[in-house]
């Protein structure tokens, strides 16, 4: 509408697929494929066509703790996210010279509306009790990051992979 992007944020998520690659169809895959990466790899494409021309823009892919980690049963989730890690790289090394950073955040478990339900529940309970501090994130705990990349302050940060999972992924 104005003519300029100045920061794209890419938050591609829902409920993932869970089988194992074994028992993945096709369309299950594709449709991981389609709503987590194609989707990021899309609209970045898309605010790159209008940051290149202005030398300005801040791109922030949603990734997941599950981007930097692995585990059985949730293939198409996790190779989704190591994905927009990739891309979030090859982006920022690609444009870093045009003053254009491109960064990742990796969140982990987030109560949602999506997901506010599962919290309560015997597998939920015992997820939470994996976390180093027993607590699900909220939303806000995103905030000061989100911020911060988004900023014009945040020049010298290009490439980053930054995990936001009070430190489930150590």
């Amino acid at each position: 509408h104005f003519g300029r992007i100045d920061i794209a944020v890419f938050n591609a998520g829902g409920v993932n697929q869970t089988s194992m690659i074994a028992d993945f169809t096709d369309e299950e895959w594709q449709y991981e494929l389609d709503f987590n990466i194609n989707q990021t790899f899309w609209m970045t494409r898309r605010a790159l066509k209008y940051m290149i021309p202005q030398q300005f823009g801040r791109i922030i892919g949603m990734s997941s703790m599950y981007g930097k980690i692995t585990t059985p049963g949730v293939a198409g989730y996790i190779t989704n996210k190591h994905a927009i890690i990739g891309l979030a790289k090859a982006a920022a090394h690609e444009v870093g010279t045009l003053g254009i950073t491109v960064n990742a955040l990796c969140p982990g478990y987030i109560d949602t509306e999506i997901n506010h339900h599962h919290w309560g529940t015997e597998q939920g309970q015992k997820l939470v009790n994996m976390l180093p501090r027993k607590r699900v994130g909220q939303p806000k705990d995103l905030d000061a990051l989100l911020v911060m990349l988004a900023s014009g302050e945040s020049g010298f940060v290009n490439g980053a992979i930054i995990a936001a999972d009070d430190g489930f992924a150590l």
